[in-house]
């Protein structure tokens, strides 16, 4: 194909559907019909599926159709004409779901005609883009009509309902007059929005087809069901529904009409299921002349057979002849509606019906040469293809041969089956073969030897592998090449060296001009051996002359015809390519080599991000044999040159070349697109040397000095110098010899590199600290370059590395991406010549410490060996203990309790979090006495120093482990796990204390490691292994999965984020319409002050003033900033493009106030604004190039410029915005994507970590990122809330908080449980029964310091006790015993009442000293609480958790002091705050707080009352722990009895005691589990002033619950107060999406969308900037959902290329199929897969260039 000649047309829309038989035969070139393939001399069968016609079977042969070649002949299909149709088993579903929704009786659907008329409305609405409309017309209902008044006496009025006719017209004439309001657009529904609509209402339909009775005829419906993918059976009528049927006079009509049926028979092609149920693989024979009439014989057979014995079975098979019958039926009976569905119309005449698609009668087979033969050794090897069709074609030989002879089945079978049976058993094996063909996953038997099923189409287009993804998204790509990379310092940053072997393969097609010629003579006189020259020459024509095949004179007489005209055009073919255009003017051209200044593109695997291709300039390397690339590049393409291989692509256009000269190169990929950071800088040995250069200590000869400028500069490539020339600096000294510092040498390159332009101004902080530098050097911490002279700093990777607002970076910045190119390889050449003159090396010294170092060390190392004893000691409670026991008793002690904790992975996780904590603190405290003080060799002679601290290479954690120690390993945030026996190696004792057998390591690499130390290493370097393969393939399906849902989004001209559809996303990009890569220093004013002539000459204002709108943004902006809530935002309606001042209310604000402050003076002050400050002003000096009538005030005289004004800084501003913006047609949905996508790489797959002590674990990384994005999860694994204090809270107030909130079972306030078994004997038995006796004893803490630690009193413990944990028991013995207990809930419910007083006292607080003992029950509804024994079996693991209770919000909380002696009135008080509070209906609570007054009841009425509530309770007692004569208390207890039959089976009481124990609760907020005290947080108040304050996380999430359990008042005697005073109700902040979007609303989802996901990255340190963040927010919440990144979030896409590009190709193809949907190919995906360019970027817009 020849790229340059323009193609005149091009495909515009795609549409999918089925193809109909009568087409299948138009395209086919034969009938086959003979099931063998080869001849015995291995020749193709005529009739055959190799058949010549169908394509040429050998390479030698040519094509029996059109004569052509084997490569060029396009193959030709052929056809198989099926004796019976056969259904589609892709859309099996679909067929089996409308059949289930079609009544037998009057073959309509089973909906009403209204229903079925508003269906059909609301289609028709939505195909014309009518969304509200259709949303409206849904809401229509059968209207009342008034027929008459009644008599006074009854003054209602009789209506009847709107007839169904008028209905229907009402919705026709709505229907037809929404759309003849406006021009249809065809397109109209291919809009996300209505397409998922669309499908909403297709969905619906299908759900309310099926129905019990049909709404039309009133007839009993019949059931199917389905047997897999192979048949469909119907039910027999019941005897019930055979009195209906009879009733109602229903008959199934005749779909044959055959006249041998008696009325009320069933129609005769059903046969029973087990007579069907034949597995035989028996085949035909072949028959060359088929019957024409197979399927009408076939159909006449069936429909005569009777089958007696159909009343005796259950089941009828219905078959493909039958059913397709019966869908033709309904398509006339319902054709406005399957026309809508299915996108097809009836034609009668040609006997077509709408859903004929669900069944082939003809199939389809492919050409020879897409099912190719492997010939080996002779023999031919038949293509798996084959095996499908020639079992089909055998199978439809054997039917057509059972339908003529009626003796084939007794000959076959002994008799065994009649001929009806057999053609039956044919027709499901033909369905079975074509189920096969198409995907193999629905055949039941594998092919006998082989290892896996034959690929079906379905297995050829899925999956990676598949068609659709390998094939028509992978495009082959010629003219490229891939070798190894090697580092080349002496390249520039922009090139890339080229092996010769490289350059003579590629060529570029350049087309011969009179400004070229002369080198394209040389290239072609060379030819192909010869670099530069040429492989081959192209004429006009488009025929090829290869150079290869002529010699040098022949050569020579081509390269002297390149401008002269080919005589005799012969065009490719007899009429050409009516396709393309014709050209006239075209001349030679000839493919030269790959030469010097070529772009080229280089690309390295995995792309992850846009600078993973980047456009390079060639320069040949004769001599080489790899790619050849600076280092610059290295953190770019995520390189290194250990191995590594890199493709490089050379472009075959002058358009391909000016873009990758303009667009892709590297220079203007110094920037990630991610956070807008530089991406490129110098690494490892420049950053060395350029701290050594730059050290104040190193000076420079004459000599040296030129020889570095030299061979830094180059100044022949530099164009801006005078002829060449190169700048030099005075020297420093010049006595006794001239000597130049290294600060000199950095000055120089930007002398020589800024010549004649404005010299820059900056500051900035260097990597290398100034304490490293001694009292001396403290300046030397800021870099401070003064006009284009650097004065202090050292210059370190912070200056030129990939670190923001360096040197390189601020460069960038004022000159360009040019000038920052340039810059990166003159310091490059600069350090590597440097280095070559000093050298640079490490020794031995740099890591040894002095004699005072080893010793402290050694000493600290002591001092902490008995760290781990004391943590675990503390850890189990065991500090007293040991002080008082025998080391043999505490030993004893210790191991049980180790043992409960080994068990527990909570437990266990919070000893591994206090031991590291304890022993980090040691490593810490190690390196801080050693390093840097105590080394021998002190920065910066220690070598190994300078690299750490620099950011050469390493961190100080690489230095401490060589020479200080190795500190604790962990796996997985954890210690080293323990076996079973305790150990965690073999080596050490059972639960070891030491911190050593934990994983600790105090020895150091420098001196050794023992054995064991080094096998805890070895541990973690794996984890670190399998870790990095295992998130590669994680964090790339997750990427995908981002940019195939956002590759359609771009930036429209109106600055607009626009989907392919026209959906709009966002109004304006980022909501500041600027580009990340852009606005990094837009926020830095007085970067922009101190270097305003270099900015002005950036931007020409002069240039652009013609072309813009200085005063309405400006003025707009004015009345904006004093009415702030009148005026909308200035850019909110005029475009930033055009207007200059329209910018966003946040840079606005800070650009005002640092004009305000001016506190660097770098803003001149006219008299003006002096005299405003009431200030005195002073003349200073004016530049020559400023204004001579400016009155400046005192300023700093070293940056600042009188030209730069308030109001000539402010237009700056505005313009460097302006400059800023996102250029139109940028695909902000890719980078979004891979923003996020590129990032998750380089974190860890540790999935949990501890929040804090005792707390729950928190989702992290790459789960949590697939949690949010990919599944868009309503339940996450770890919920948790937030709760913000108010600032007057204290701590002990936030710890009494916290309790209160969480969660408080029986299990938590008891200390023991005891269970004895007891069996009574006859005597102590009135009936003389023996009894079974479980006595259960709850022995409890003591009830004061259960008060005091969790706020509960001996009432809501025994409520507990009665309302839960005795149910819970009774309810598992009513499981075990299998019969139901007598009325469980006897008891009133109004005497449980279960809640807790709560205690948040402090003397800040209510300006009271007394504890304050307010009380807080919760209380059960009456008709909530009753419950059968049912409902006890099937509650769930919550056990306490009332499921009901939490639904309504007015019985959930209602609160009451816990006061005897307090009044009515009162409580009516609190009840009416609470109904304020909650909008709840006062007369209802009124009603409840009567209800839940609280009873005073004797221990005698309650155990009365559980004995009589629960039959197998046999005593009850509780005991307050009380000595009534001493008066000290002790543990209290509750004993319980239940009594059942002797004979019942042993039970484990205690399992069922701790069951119930744990899951009986005595307070909670449904849904949350923990609350713990968090990190100290702060607020905003009113006057602008942050204060500190207290948080409170929770384990688990429920808003709601939350915002009940606060807003509830506390009664403190005469004062009522709320939790509300004491939590921030504002501020409460939860990780669970769903629940926000739910309670909130749909901006609040968006914004923790974009939070957590920013919180997720913030924890490795990543920075992803906020606009990707928020477009992928956006892109989720759009359509007021919560939508994921997943093949359910595709659906809603209107492109059905780009759903099938993604995943399940075969679920969206048949899915566009069936409904005959189209794409217009607006998608990237959808272009790709047609071969068009994608509208975005540059192929956003055309170039429309004049013909005259």
């Amino acid at each position: 194909m020849d790229i340059s000649l323009p193609i005149n047309s091009e495909i515009k829309s795609l549409k999918l559907n089925f193809y109909r038989p009568d087409e299948i035969r138009k395209i086919s070139v034969k009938h086959i019909i003979n099931p063998e393939m080869f001849d015995i001399l291995g020749n193709p069968v005529l009739g055959g599926l190799y058949d010549p016609i169908l394509g040429p079977f050998d390479k030698k042969d040519l094509c029996a159709s059109c004569s052509l070649s084997y490569e060029a002949c396009p193959g030709h299909f052929g056809h198989i004409e099926l004796p019976v149709p056969v259904i589609n088993t892709l859309i099996f579903d679909y067929l089996f779901k409308l059949l289930n929704g079609t009544c037998f009786y009057c073959l309509h659907l089973k909906l009403s005609k209204q229903e079925v008329m508003k269906t059909v409305c609301r289609l028709k609405l939505l195909n014309a883009g009518f969304l509200i409309e259709s949303l409206e017309l849904d809401n229509f209902h059968q209207l009342k009509e008034i027929v008459h008044e009644e008599t006074e006496e009854n003054s209602s009025n009789h209506k009847d309902l709107e007839t169904v006719e008028s209905y229907i017209a009402r919705m026709i004439e709505f229907t037809q007059t929404t759309i003849d309001s406006k021009p249809i657009d065809k397109d109209g529904h291919k809009i996300s929005m209505i397409n998922h609509e669309r499908r909403n209402v297709i969905k619906n339909l299908y759900t309310r087809i099926t129905k019990k009775k049909c709404e039309n005829c009133k007839a009993p419906s019949r059931t199917l069901r389905k047997d897999g993918f192979l048949k469909i059976f119907k039910r027999n009528l019941n005897p019930k529904e055979k009195i209906l049927v009879q009733k109602g006079n229903y008959v199934e009509p005749d779909l044959f009409k055959t006249n041998n049926k008696k009325k009320g028979e069933k129609d005769l092609d059903i046969v029973p299921e087990d007579d069907t149920n034949l597995d035989s693989d028996s085949e035909g024979t072949a028959n060359d002349s088929p019957l024409d009439s197979d399927s009408e014989m076939v159909k006449e057979k069936i429909s005569a057979k009777n089958v007696v014995s159909l009343n005796k079975e259950k089941w009828e098979y219905l078959t493909p002849i039958h059913l397709k019958k019966i869908m033709a039926t309904l398509s006339v009976n319902e054709s406005q509606i399957l026309s809508l569905l299915f996108g097809s119309d009836n034609d009668l005449r040609k006997k077509s019906y709408i859903t004929d698609f669900f069944f082939i009668d003809v199939l389809p087979i492919p050409p020879s040469k897409f099912r190719p033969a492997n010939v080996l050794n002779g023999e031919i090897m038949e293509n798996p293809q084959n095996l499908f069709l020639s079992t089909i074609l055998n199978t439809c030989v054997s039917l057509r041969e059972a339908v003529r002879k009626n003796d084939i089945a007794s000959k076959q079978y002994g008799g065994n089956y009649s001929e009806f049976e057999q053609l039956v058993f044919y027709m499901i094996q033909l369905q079975q073969q074509v189920n096969n063909m198409i995907d193999s996953t629905k055949n039941t038997s594998k092919a006998q030897g082989a290892a896996e099923n034959t690929p079906g189409i379905r297995q050829l287009l899925e999956k990676k592998e598949g068609l659709f993804r390998k094939n028509m998204m992978g495009k082959r790509v010629n003219f490229a090449a891939r070798s190894v990379i090697s580092p080349d310092p002496n390249l520039e940053p922009s090139e890339v060296g080229v092996p010769p072997v490289f350059a003579k393969k590629l060529t570029f097609p350049e087309p011969v001009t009179f400004h070229n010629v002369e080198n394209l003579r040389r290239a072609v006189i060379n030819g192909n051996d010869i670099w530069p020259g040429a492989s081959s020459v192209m004429h006009e024509d488009g025929s090829i002359t290869n150079l290869d095949k002529l010699g040098y004179e022949s050569r020579v007489a081509l390269a002297n015809q390149l401008l002269t005209p080919q005589t005799g055009r012969v065009s490719g073919s007899l009429l050409g390519n009516v396709y393309e255009a014709a050209d006239l003017h075209r001349s030679k051209k000839v493919l030269r080599h790959l030469r010097n200044g070529d772009m080229v593109i280089l690309n390295r695997q995995p792309t992850l991000h846009k600078p993973s291709m980047m456009a390079h300039k060639v320069r040949v390397l004769p001599g080489e044999r790899t790619i050849r690339m600076h280092y610059v590049n290295c953190k770019t393409y995520n390189a290194d040159f250990d191995g590594d291989e890199m493709n490089m692509h050379f472009p075959q256009s002058v358009a391909a070349v000016s873009e990758a000269n303009e667009i892709a190169k590297t220079d203007f990929q110094y920037l990630a697109p991610t956070s807008g950071s530089p991406l490129r800088g110098l690494i490892q040995d420049s950053v060395d040397a350029g701290v050594m250069l730059t050290s104040r200590n190193t000076l420079l000869t004459r000599e040296l000095y030129y020889q570095l400028m030299y061979w830094a500069i180059k100044p022949e490539n530099q164009p801006q110098l005078p002829q060449g020339k190169l700048i030099t600096l005075p020297p420093t000294i010049f006595k006794p010899k001239p000597m130049w510092t290294g600060k000199q040498a950095i000055s120089t390159l930007i002398a020589n590199l800024t010549y004649g332009m404005s010299q820059p101004n900056i500051r900035s902080k260097t990597k290398v600290q100034a304490k490293f530098w001694g009292k001396g050097g403290l300046e030397e911490g800021e870099v401070y370059i003064l006009n284009g002279e650097l004065l202090t700093g050292i210059v370190d990777s912070s200056q030129f590395g990939s670190s923001e607002y360096g040197l390189v970076h601020a460069i960038y910045e004022l000159y360009g991406a040019g000038t920052a190119s340039k810059l990166l390889g003159m310091l490059s050449r600069l350090f590597v010549c440097y280095l070559q003159h000093v050298g640079f090396s490490c020794s031995i010294d740099d890591l040894r410490l002095t004699s005072d170092g080893e010793h402290d060390r050694k000493n600290i190392i002591k001092s902490g060996a008995d760290f781990g004893k004391e943590v675990v000691t503390a850890f189990t409670g065991l500090e007293e203990f040991s002080k008082k026991s025998t080391p043999d008793v505490f030993q004893r002690e210790y191991v049980k309790r180790m043992e409960e904790v080994i068990r527990s992975n909570e437990k266990m996780a919070r000893l591994d979090g206090a031991m590291k904590g304890k022993m980090n603190g040691l490593t810490s405290k190690i390196i801080d006495s050693v390093l840097p003080n105590n080394l021998i060799k002190t920065f910066p002679n220690n070598r190994m120093m300078l690299m750490t601290i620099s950011g050469a290479k390493g961190s100080q954690v690489n230095f401490s482990q060589i020479s200080c120690c190795l500190g604790q390993q962990e796996l997985e945030g954890r210690r080293v796990p323990l076996m079973v026996s305790g150990k965690s190696l073999p080596s050490f004792a059972p639960f070891d204390k030491s911190a050593r057998a934990g994983g600790y390591i105090s020895q150091r690499f420098l001196t050794g490691i023992k054995p064991q130390e080094f096998y805890f290493h070895c541990m973690a370097g794996r984890e670190g292994l399998i870790d990095t393969a295992v998130k590669t393939a994680n964090s790339g399906y997750l990427q995908r999965c981002i940019i195939k849902h956002l590759e359609g989004l771009t930036v429209n001209y109106d600055y607009t984020v626009r989907a392919p559809d026209g959906c709009i996303l966002q109004f304006l990009y980022g909501e500041d319409a600027l580009d990340v890569t852009k606005q990094k220093y837009i926020n830095k004013f007085s970067f922009a002050a101190a270097n305003y002539k270099a900015l002005r000459d950036r931007f020409k204002p002069h240039l652009v003033a013609e072309f813009i709108d200085e005063e309405a943004a400006r003025s707009h902006n004015k009345k904006v900033a004093k009415k702030s809530h009148k005026y909308d935002p200035t850019l909110s309606f005029l475009s930033p493009s055009r207007y200059l001042g329209s910018v966003s209310e946040k840079f606005i604000n800070s650009l005002n106030e640092y004009i305000a402050d001016n506190s660097d003076n770098l803003i001149a002050q006219t008299s003006k604004e002096l005299k405003k400050k009431g200030k005195n002003s002073k003349k200073g000096k004016e530049d020559e190039s400023d204004s001579a009538n400016l009155k400046v005030s005192k300023r700093s005289p070293a940056m600042a410029t009188s030209a730069c004004t308030s109001d000539t800084f402010r237009s700056l501003a505005y313009l460097y915005y302006m400059n800023s913006l996102v250029d139109p047609g940028e695909a902000v949905g890719l980078l979004a994507a891979q923003s996020v996508g590129e990032p998750s790489t380089q974190m860890t797959l540790n999935t949990f970590h501890l929040a804090g002590f005792g707390a729950k674990n928190v989702t992290l990384g790459i789960p949590r990122l697939r949690e949010i994005i990919m599944t868009a999860s309503p339940k996450p694994s770890t919920p948790s809330m937030t709760i913000t204090l108010a600032p007057h809270v204290s701590a002990n107030q936030t710890l009494s908080l916290s309790k209160y909130l969480s969660r408080l079972s029986i299990s938590d306030v008891i200390d023991e449980i005891e269970v004895r078994e007891k069996l009574t004997s006859k005597s102590h038995s009135s009936s003389s029964t023996r009894y079974r006796l479980f006595k259960i004893t709850l022995k409890l803490f003591p009830l004061s310091e259960i008060l005091t630690e969790h706020n509960v009193d001996r009432k809501a413990i025994e409520d507990a006790i009665e309302s839960k944990f005795a149910r819970n028991i009774s309810a598992q013995l009513s499981k075990i015993l299998k019969r139901g207990t007598k009325n469980l809930d006897g008891a009133d419910d109004e005497d449980i009442v279960i809640g807790a007083p709560i205690k948040i006292t402090d003397k800040s607080f209510g300006g009271n000293d007394e504890d304050d003992d307010e009380g807080a029950l919760e209380s059960y509804n009456k008709s909530e609480i009753k419950k059968t024994q049912k409902d006890f079996d099937d509650e769930g693991e919550d056990g306490g958790a009332d499921a009901e209770k939490s639904k309504s919000r007015k019985s959930e909380n209602a609160y009451y002091a816990d006061d005897e002696n307090q009044d009515t009135s009162e409580l009516m008080d609190i009840q009416k705050s609470l109904d304020d509070m909650l909008d709840s209906d006062s007369e209802e609570h009124k009603e409840s707080v009567q209800e839940v007054e609280p009873e005073i009841l004797t221990a005698e009425d309650r155990k009365s009352r559980l004995m009589n509530s629960n039959p197998f309770i046999h005593d009850y007692s509780f005991n307050d722990g009380v000595n009534a004569k001493t008066g000290i208390e002790s543990g209290a207890s509750c004993v319980i009895t239940y009594r059942l039959p002797s004979k019942t089976q042993k039970l484990l009481m205690i399992n069922y005691a701790q069951d119930s124990a744990k899951k009986s609760v005595i307070r909670e907020i449904p849904r949350v589990n923990l609350c713990y005290v968090g990190e100290d947080s702060s607020i905003k108040l009113e006057n602008g002033k942050k204060v500190p304050c207290k948080t409170i996380n929770t384990e688990g999430s429920n808003l709601v619950g939350l915002w009940e359990r606060l807003v509830l008042p506390i009664v403190s005697n005469s004062k009522t107060v709320s939790n509300e005073d004491f939590a921030i109700i504002n501020k409460i902040y939860t990780n669970d999406i769903y629940a926000i979007l739910k309670t909130y609303g749909v901006e609040a989802a968006r914004a923790a969308i974009q939070n957590e996901i920013s919180s997720v990255f913030g924890v490795y340190h990543i920075e992803v900037d906020h606009r990707h963040l928020g477009l992928l927010a956006d892109y989720m919440t759009f359509d007021g959902g919560y939508k994921p990144f997943s093949r359910i979030g595709i659906e809603s896409n209107v492109s059905p290329l780009a759903k099938m590009s993604f995943e399940t190709t075969t679920h969206f193809l048949r899915e566009a199929s069936v409904y005959a949907d189209y794409d217009t190919l607006e998608s990237p995906s959808a272009r790709i897969v047609v071969g068009r360019p994608i509208q975005s970027g540059t192929g956003s817009f055309d170039v429309i260039s004049q013909l005259v």
